[in-house]
């Protein structure tokens, strides 16, 4: 019974409109109305041709972000979607703010952190 329940379960997520893998099998013009979080993490998933096109039409990969991007590294400088782009979604996000704005911390696995400023990284640890 456990087994049905989860092959029901991922055939579920499969199947949804906004997941990662119904994404990465989508039209270029299907593409066009996926949320940049949602086409974000299915680029982070599997980065196929189509997804990077979309990214690019729409400014999130250029010129700037891009070798960070391809070579899933960050810098400090480097803005918010772009190093979501390069890391993939945080394990978890601790925010809080101050005197000079937004302070966020992303938490991955394996004790790694990035610390962002008002939406810009500003460092990184256990890399």
């Amino acid at each position: 019974m456990k087994k049905i329940t989860t092959a029901i379960a991922v055939l579920t997520l499969v199947g949804c409109a906004g997941s990662p893998w119904s994404i990465q099998s989508m039209t270029a013009e299907e593409l066009r109305i996926v949320p940049d979080s949602q086409l974000a993490q299915s680029f982070t998933h599997s980065r196929t041709q189509l997804v990077e096109a979309e990214l690019r039409r729409r400014g999130l990969i250029n010129a700037d972000n891009e070798a960070h991007i391809r070579n899933e590294t960050i810098a400090v400088g480097l803005d918010l979607k772009s190093a979501a782009l390069a890391l993939g979604p945080p394990m978890r996000v601790n925010e809080s703010v101050g005197r000079s704005g937004k302070q966020t911390q992303w938490v991955y696995p394996g004790n790694r952190y990035v610390y962002l400023e008002n939406g810009v990284v500003t460092s990184w640890s256990g890399w």
